[in-house]
């Protein structure tokens, strides 16, 4: 509910948003708080506005209708074509990455699911920690095992993070290329690859993503 109270809280009043600068946001959210970057970049959009007196009440619980408004302007927001989402790129290494290469897929992390928004791949994955920021990577040798298959590896480094709480995270990542490269292996415009997507070197965790294009 954390989390959530901060997002929407302070949404009711006011009607033009203006653009943020630093200390001067709202007069609650010190540029040093660990939500102000969020927040701000929320307030510059729109989304949300904060009250009258120039507070934002990070602390406030949400009511309905706060979530109502919020929710109504981050849609409107998206329908617009103004979102410029934050998507990685896959990465072309030149090779399946092996254990015995002394390649490491770094700390332990659980995918539960996953979906697909055209060439955008959403994937869920929770792990271990909290303290530090975790590095994701989707990395692809750039070839097709056949016409309809691919093989990509989810790496996941923690930067000796030693906290034992439990994260969870949605990644995102591009799939362009993989329908580009596929364009030129087999000279189509269109096809369906099922991509088989390992977060372990022995290849025994895995998911399969139907990619259509």
């Amino acid at each position: 509910m954390k989390k959530l109270t901060l997002f929407v809280a302070g949404i009711l009043v006011g009607a033009v948003p203006t653009a943020f600068a630093a200390a001067t946001l709202f007069s609650d959210v010190d540029d040093s708080a660990w939500y102000y970057e969020a927040v701000a970049s929320l307030e510059e959009k729109g989304i949300i506005q904060g009250y009258s007196d120039d507070t934002y009440k990070p602390s406030s619980y949400v009511n309905r209708a706060e979530l109502a408004v919020t929710l109504d302007r981050l849609i409107s927001y998206i329908e617009d074509g103004e979102v410029d989402p934050s998507v990685t790129a896959i990465t072309i290494s030149d090779s399946i990455p092996e254990e015995s290469d002394g390649y490491s897929f770094g700390n332990e992390m659980y995918s539960d699911t996953y979906f697909l928004d055209k060439d955008t791949l959403f994937v869920n994955v929770g792990y271990g920690g909290g303290c530090e920021e975790h590095d994701f990577d989707l990395m692809w040798d750039g070839s097709f095992e056949d016409s309809e298959n691919a093989s990509l590896y989810l790496i996941h480094e923690g930067n000796d993070d030693a906290c034992e709480a439990y994260a969870n995270e949605t990644l995102e990542f591009d799939l362009s290329s993989i329908k580009d490269a596929y364009s030129e292996e087999y000279d189509a415009s269109n096809g369906t690859v099922f991509l088989y997507i390992y977060s372990d070197a022995d290849e025994e965790d895995s998911f399969t993503v139907e990619y259509s294009f």
